[in-house]
């Protein structure tokens, strides 16, 4: 190691220097997802969870992703005979109430994760306390978060 001399930078001043750097990586990576992929890891994560806690007792499994992408809302227009599967498929599509339902279950489904969170132990979690005294009388609180 070198010593610091008159206006000359030292390899230890360097290296300190570049392992700030190297610290600060890893802290702004998870800030380098767009919003889409954000978007995508919470619909998995959700889906994820709707399918663990899938109960069979209950029913069988239907389609229960939500689709953003369909280029007709309502489907192709029907003519003709069609047969009772996709007679079905057609009555769920246009069921507000279905469609209503399906909504509350992916939304309840991503707000999980969050309710997950907030009863998780806490690592770096802030504490707080006061004290008070009046002619008398002392108080004593605590809180955290």
């Amino acid at each position: 190691m070198r010593m610091r001399r008159a206006g000359k930078a030292t390899h230890c001043g360097h290296a300190a220097r570049w392992l700030g750097v190297l610290c600060l990586v890893p802290a702004l990576l998870p800030g380098c997802f767009t919003p889409q992929q954000y978007a995508q890891q919470a619909d998995e994560e959700a889906y994820g969870i709707i399918a663990d806690k899938w109960d069979a007792n209950l029913g069988g499994k239907a389609d229960y992703t939500l689709d953003d992408n369909s280029a007709e809302p309502n489907g192709p227009a029907i003519t003709g005979q069609i047969n009772l599967a996709r007679a079905v498929a057609v009555a769920t599509r246009q069921n507000r109430g279905y469609q209503r339902e399906k909504d509350l279950l992916y939304t309840k489904a991503r707000d999980l994760p969050l309710e997950r969170h907030r009863f998780a132990r806490q690592w770096l979690a802030t504490l707080g306390g006061d004290y008070t005294r009046d002619a008398g009388d002392e108080a004593v609180g605590a809180d955290g978060a």
